[in-house]
């Protein structure tokens, strides 16, 4: 294969979500574009069905909000019209839920920041991991969402990493506790002690080393590439981009922006079978934790009414790390569900789980 359609193949751009507005109302549901600015200057995008079919376009009703918030790599669109969790925004609005679908910095929705530019800072605009998602993202759009509807708890879904961001937003800003009724978590990562894909421990105890090679190299996100079309020669910041792409595409991942930082977080906790903060080294750390080693998150502090469920066969996520994370949890419980993905039917049961 040539090395032009091998690069090509590897940074191909996906256009997850361009049909979002299109399917939404072609399904029936209307779709608003809300705006949040978080304390560190993103500029973060949400969605909003705020009736369902049956309501038509009238003027939306006072009713419980609910914030969805998808995976690593992922965007709104996942709930909509991509993958197999699709349709379940149309699913929560027709269970009479104000549904809100929020953007994390830096996927294609939320590309943008008050002062960097995600192409030029790129370093700078992609310094931050799944905590910044947590203590930044979701605070601003959990704030935004209350001070619009004049609701005082809002419910929340969270995929994957939506989930991990969840847990750390609770344990280091306790006082959002209060702010959620209930919450979901699918496929929620976090403890590591039992992680079961050995391909990917391999690669967690090579991290450190590949992400200052990529900084190194300017190279802050995982996306695609601007290919021309007569690329004859494999530059070194291309060389290290592939590399990433294809650590990325081990969990699963395709290629839609978001920050390498992200990754190497989580191949940092893999690699130490902890759920911690970043790890900057033990003479870094100490300056900002005043300990050698990263805290760890204390999931004893999430006190939220949580349901976590897990694929029981799922090769990133094991069942007894999640059994572990709920056991820690004063209100917490998870459930195992068979089968490789989420199916439709397992998702409707779980927009009428008692509660919400």
């Amino acid at each position: 294969m040539r090395i032009e359609l091998l690069l090509y193949l590897l940074f191909t751009v996906i256009t997850q979500g361009k049909d979002m507005v299109e399917d939404t109302i072609a399904a029936g549901y209307s779709l608003q574009n809300h705006k949040v600015t978080t304390e560190d200057g993103y500029i973060l995008t949400m969605h909003r069905i705020p009736y369902n079919k049956k309501e038509g376009t009238s003027e939306v009703k006072q009713k419980p909000a609910i914030l969805l918030m998808h995976g690593i790599m992922g965007t709104s669109a996942d709930f909509i019209n991509q993958g197999p969790k699709s349709k379940l925004a149309f699913a929560l609005s027709d269970e009479g839920l104000d549904v809100w679908l929020g953007n994390a910095r830096g996927n294609p929705f939320s590309r943008a920041h008050e002062t960097l530019n995600p192409d030029k800072d790129s370093i700078d605009f992609f310094n931050f991991s799944w905590e910044e998602i947590a203590i930044f993202d979701i605070r601003a759009m959990v704030d935004y969402i209350i001070f619009t509807t004049g609701e005082s708890q809002i419910r929340f879904i969270g995929d994957s990493q939506g989930g991990t961001s969840f847990l750390i937003l609770n344990h280091l800003k306790r006082e959002y506790n209060k702010k959620f009724q209930m919450a979901q978590l699918l496929d929620p990562v976090g403890y590591t002690k039992f992680f079961p894909s050995a391909e990917l421990k391999a690669v967690a105890t090579m991290i450190n080393p590949l992400y200052n090679l990529a900084l190194g190299s300017g190279i802050g996100e995982i996306s695609s590439l601007n290919m021309h079309e007569n690329l004859t020669e494999v530059t070194h910041q291309v060389a290290v981009q592939s590399i990433v792409s294809y650590i990325a595409s081990l969990g699963g991942f395709t290629s839609i922006g978001t920050s390498l930082k992200q990754l190497v977080h989580y191949a940092q906790n893999i690699r130490d079978q902890s759920f911690r903060r970043w790890d900057y080294g033990p003479n870094v750390n100490y300056q900002i934790y005043g300990t050698p080693s990263p805290p760890p998150y204390n999931l004893i502090h999430v006190t939220v009414y949580t349901i976590m469920y897990y694929r029981k066969n799922n090769k990133f996520l094991d069942e007894n790390d999640v059994q572990a994370m709920a056991s820690d949890m004063p209100n917490a419980k998870a459930i195992g569900i068979i089968g490789t993905e989420f199916s439709y039917s397992d998702l409707i049961d779980i927009t009428r789980t008692k509660g919400l």
